[in-house]
């Protein structure tokens, strides 16, 4: 049995059902012709709303069943079809770690150079001192902004560092 003839069967149902309290009509003190004329417009408002509700259940099972389509066609795609997918953004995560990487590098590049500059100008004063670890900070934010931009990018941006594509020094 297909999922619409399950929804016109669920909406035949339905309107079958005794009609609710808010769908009664008022006939004290009215003729019986207009309690004739009531109830009709009652019945009318029924069946409005049993084709409301008819409409909104083919509704959601053409939904339903666009999904269903959707996971087929995702499962059936050919094995070159995610390849052209993903193969790009493999790279583009590579390059990033890429850049990653040179980040870090000149991160320590400046915190040995600071340290270098500290030890050979010890009398020029507190800038000079704190370079070395004004690098290590700048590393490390570098790499905890780093790794929270590949985490929300790539679903696996946090098994990067575990893979050594990232090469934190901070623990977490």
């Amino acid at each position: 049995m297909s999922i619409q003839s399950k929804a016109v069967m669920l909406s035949v149902s339905l309107a079958l059902l005794p009609a609710p309290a808010f769908a009664v009509s008022e006939v004290a003190g009215a003729t019986f012709p207009e309690q004739i004329v009531q109830e009709a417009t009652s019945v009318q408002q029924l069946a409005k709303q049993a084709q409301e509700v008819t409409t909104q259940i083919s509704m959601y099972a053409n939904d339903i069943e666009r999904y269903q389509n959707m996971v087929t066609n995702t499962l059936n795609m050919p094995a070159a079809m995610y390849a052209q997918i993903w193969n790009p953004l493999v790279g583009s995560i590579q390059k990033l770690t890429s850049i990653y990487s040179q980040a870090q590098a000149l991160g320590y590049a400046g915190q040995n150079i600071g340290a270098e500059l500290a030890q050979e100008y010890q009398g020029a004063g507190s800038s000079i001192q704190n370079l070395s670890s004004v690098y290590a900070n700048w590393n490390q934010t570098t790499n905890t902004d780093m790794e929270d931009a590949l985490e929300s990018q790539a679903p696996g941006g946090a098994e990067l560092r575990d893979t050594g594509c990232i090469h934190a020094d901070d623990p977490e």
